[in-house]
């Protein structure tokens, strides 16, 4: 392991771990996914059609903004296969030690595969799946907000404040950044 900073570039076979207090963003184009403290992942795949991420151990909180019909973005974790099917707001957790995962969509829809099919998750409804063979996931109403989820919607209100001028796109990777930064000139 190696310590990164800021603006890092971030690239297919990637492994990230992020330390006990630490909090981190990766803005992938499409969207950011975001990890807490003692989050241990593994980017499977990152290119302009792919999200493919493993989450070993912890929790991601993935911000889907833009989703085209030919984009699929993807959460392997121990317990189960997640695909993001529609631009949302979902988290992922996965206890550390044990292959138990949780899996909350406050906006969007998302698909969680067992071994008896698929479940479809809605938005303001959680899975809890234990990667135990053959038992189904738990689906509930809900899914708690802790100091995680606060400092994740702080950053989306970053990205989704108004911009003086649209002459870079959104989708571009650091415009959020590049906005926040000096202003446009027409000469």
């Amino acid at each position: 392991w190696s310590a990164i900073g800021q603006n890092y570039p971030i690239a297919q076979g990637d492994n990230l771990f992020v330390e006990h207090d630490g909090l981190a963003e990766v803005d992938y184009g499409g969207g950011q996914f975001r990890l807490a403290g003692e989050t241990n992942l593994h980017v499977a795949r990152l290119d302009d059609r792919q999200l493919a991420l493993f989450v070993a151990a912890g929790r991601v909180i993935v911000r889907v903004r833009v989703l085209d019909p030919d984009d699929s973005v993807r959460i392997d974790t121990p317990a189960t296969q997640v695909a993001l099917v529609r631009p949302g707001l979902y988290r992922i957790d996965v206890a550390s030690g044990s292959p138990l995962t949780s899996v909350v969509v406050r906006e969007g829809e998302a698909q969680v595969a067992t071994p008896a099919g698929v479940e479809i998750v809605m938005p303001g409804q959680a899975a809890s799946l234990t990667g135990v063979e053959n038992e189904a996931p738990v689906i509930r109403a809900g899914g708690g907000i802790d100091g995680f989820d606060t400092w994740s919607a702080a950053r989306d209100r970053m990205y989704e404040a108004p911009r003086q001028n649209d002459y870079v796109s959104r989708q571009m990777i650091g415009q959020a950044d590049l906005d926040a930064y000096g202003a446009w000139q027409s000469f």
